[in-house]
């Protein structure tokens, strides 16, 4: 049984450490596969959610206290972008650290993180354009520069008198 052990810690790309509290039966920090940080990045993801919808832009004076109360606890959702963000640099440093010893790591590492992002990437511009967006603005997004096209000083979201996606009225 210990030969299966110390052969999957082999195979993982995250070493894990063979060490006196393997032995006792307890669960090394880092692991091949850590369920408790996908719980993390989902409660981030919730965070965000309920943020957008039902704090960011809503009037709050029109509901009752209690519920007032409690829509003003989901202002903490936006902080689940930042912990989204250390989250995933804790998990890429770890893929970077075990691979540094391979010929062309980076190399390796840029690409399937291209072959991931980029299609997703292509597929909203795609969405875009088939929902007739502006040329200008796909192309700049294509350049990764839209928000200089499509800032709140220039779309009107701040001129309206409210911000979006606020309650319309």
């Amino acid at each position: 049984m210990a030969d299966t052990a110390h052969s999957a810690a082999m195979a993982s790309p995250i070493p894990l450490p063979l060490c006196a509290s393997e032995a006792a039966g307890e669960t090394p920090l880092v692991r091949a596969r850590m369920p408790e940080l996908d719980s993390v990045r989902g409660v981030a993801v919730l965070m965000v959610m309920f943020y957008h919808a039902y704090y960011w832009g809503m009037d709050m004076s029109r509901f009752p206290p209690m519920e007032r109360h409690l829509l003003q606890v989901t202002w903490v959702g936006r902080l689940g972008v930042n912990l989204f963000f250390v989250l995933s640099g804790f998990l890429i440093t770890g893929l970077l650290l075990n691979a540094r010893g391979q010929p062309d790591y980076y190399r390796k590492f840029y690409i399937r993180r291209a072959l991931r992002i980029f299609p997703a990437y292509l597929a909203t511009l795609l969405v875009l354009f088939i929902t007739g967006i502006s040329l200008k603005f796909i192309g700049l997004s294509l350049l990764y520069l839209s928000n200089l096209y499509c800032g709140p000083w220039r779309c009107g979201i701040l001129q309206a008198g409210r911000s979006w996606p606020g309650p319309r009225g």
